[in-house]
């Protein structure tokens, strides 16, 4: 067209959410399936939206590049309510346009604009810069294939509070490098604390040490104190401790940190010196929680060549799968297409001693999906500070390892368990529950109902097999006390209904997504 000099016009364009090739596939025997397929009408899941405007990203990389002769480029329609592939080739509720159906941006909007505004066909390097406010810094990646927005609590140990992978979008985490330091003494008590609240933190402060295009180190200094249990049976020590630990205040550990930003991702050094005279260090917790609904289960550990799954476990981790030893990698993968791994680069304690990861359930931590390292301090010289390196990596998840993203929508989420007092069932053992998910694979296809399935079961009636059901949709009776075990369990302790949705990819990979809700007894 150039060498003729014709100017090419794009018209009518729109992205379905919603693959159709198969509707015209085999002389459209898939049709009558099809036709019931309506997997948003609830709402377009967050991670569709964003492959989606990666997709309209690229398409107008590609124009702005060939911009010398397109004349113009224009859309089927404003908004999503007004697209004809509402009811085209079958009638579902779709999302195609740059506009929602109140007539505001998506994310593919922006990414649009952003695609227009960046003027060079070059790859660019990144830039990183650092932002002081009043009690955080604000270090940004942008420009690069990789663009995040990391928050530092200047004021509780530089905890990174907030990640926003990518850097436009909201925020994926809520604490990055989370500290949990645990010592015990004589099987009598435990003293602990964490480096991210508030009630522990005696003194912080976190400061910029360098700056440059592609590379920002921030130095973290803190002083904290933790908190007495007393784990002794005895009665007589019971009460003599009591006096003694109640109300203490007391230094517990000192923690330096080095966080070194870097383009793709972020790099740190934590120095922790345990400084109370009684009581043995014995071992530290490092964590990244993700926040509700941003985490696709489960991790999935790598060591050289071999790789495993990890689902989630209970308060203290689990032990590691068989190929599986300190030093590894932790892949996390986030619903909106992005990985983060983590990986312990060094230590001044033998790591071979540790043989735990953290991946606590996220009912247990208010639908924050926690994912860590426990390090096991055994032998570790004491009153000497522990030296741990760990990197967070960031990068966009493959096809090939990307697994479904699942959404539950029914049981509603105003029944999903919040730990609250005072907290009201929305249903009583015996009560049918309906029961409806979708999953999406890594290519935007939907998942077929024959590769999904459930499972409920009841909390603390673990040795009676789960209830299994096939398909998106289903409804499930919750299951009664059949035995006096159970029965007894039920009056001793709060009940929890755990539905779990399991999900095979047509890439081969597996996702898991749970919901937890409080349960009645009648």
């Amino acid at each position: 067209m150039r060498e003729l000099g014709v100017k090419v016009v794009v018209s009518e364009l729109d992205i379905d959410v919603i693959p159709r090739a198969r509707w015209w596939a085999d002389g459209g025997k898939y049709r009558e399936e099809l036709a019931k397929v309506d997997p948003y009408r609830d709402g377009c899941p967050p991670e569709v939206l964003q492959r989606q405007a990666e997709q309209y990203g690229q398409l107008f990389r590609l124009f702005r590049k060939h911009a010398d002769v397109i004349a113009r480029v224009s859309f089927w329609d404003l908004h999503d309510g007004q697209s004809w592939l509402n009811g085209f080739p079958w009638r579902r509720v779709n999302h195609p346009l740059l506009f929602d159906r109140s007539g505001g941006p998506k994310p593919a909007f922006d990414a649009v604009i952003a695609a227009l505004r960046n003027s060079s066909n070059q790859a660019l390097p990144s830039i990183l810069s650092a932002t002081p406010t009043q009690s955080d810094l604000v270090i940004e990646s942008k420009g690069g294939p990789v663009n995040y927005k990391a928050v530092i609590d200047r004021n509780r140990c530089g905890n990174i509070k907030e990640l926003h992978l990518p850097a436009n979008g909201g925020p994926v985490v809520s604490d990055l490098n989370g500290i949990f330091f645990f010592g015990v003494q004589d099987h009598e008590y435990t003293l602990r604390g964490w480096s991210g609240r508030a009630q522990c933190i005696q003194s912080s402060s976190a400061d910029v040490l360098s700056q440059k295009p592609g590379e920002v180190v921030v130095r973290v200094k803190a002083d904290a104190t933790g908190t007495f249990k007393v784990i002794s049976t005895d009665q007589a020590v019971k009460a003599r401790l009591a006096g003694i630990l109640r109300g203490y205040q007391e230094k517990t550990v000192e923690i330096q940190r080095i966080c070194a930003f870097k383009p793709d991702r972020i790099e740190l050094t934590d120095e922790i010196l345990w400084v109370h005279p009684n009581t043995p260090f014995n071992c530290i917790e490092w964590t990244v929680s993700f926040l509700p609904c941003c985490i696709q289960s489960p991790a999935r550990l790598v060591k050289g060549v071999v790789k495993a799954s990890f689902y989630p476990v209970g308060s203290g981790g689990d032990k590691l799968p068989k190929g599986i030893s300190y030093p590894f990698t932790a892949e996390n993968l986030l619903k909106n297409g992005w990985k983060v791994s983590l990986l312990t680069t060094g230590a001044s304690f033998d790591l071979g001693k540790s043989d735990l990861f953290l991946y606590e359930g996220p009912w247990q931590q208010d639908w924050h999906q926690s994912s860590g390292f426990k390090y096991n301090l055994a032998g570790a010289p004491q009153g000497k500070p522990v030296t741990v390196k760990t990197e967070l990596v960031f990068a966009k998840a493959t096809l090939a390892e990307m697994p479904p993203v699942v959404t539950i929508y029914s049981p509603e989420p105003e029944a999903r368990f919040r730990d609250e007092k005072g907290e009201v069932a929305k249903y009583k053992l015996g009560d049918a529950v309906k029961l409806r998910a979708s999953a999406v694979n890594a290519d935007g296809s939907p998942v077929a109902d024959r590769d999904i399935s459930w499972e409920v079961r009841i909390d603390a009636w673990w040795k009676r097999p789960p209830v299994i059901l096939h398909g998106a949709q289903g409804s499930c009776t919750l299951p009664e006390a059949a035995n006096d075990e159970e029965r007894a369990a039920a009056r001793e302790r709060e009940l929890l209904a755990i539905l779990k949705v399991t999900v095979k990819g047509n890439n081969g990979t597996e996702a898991t997504e749970h919901f937890a809700m409080l349960v009645a007894r009648d």
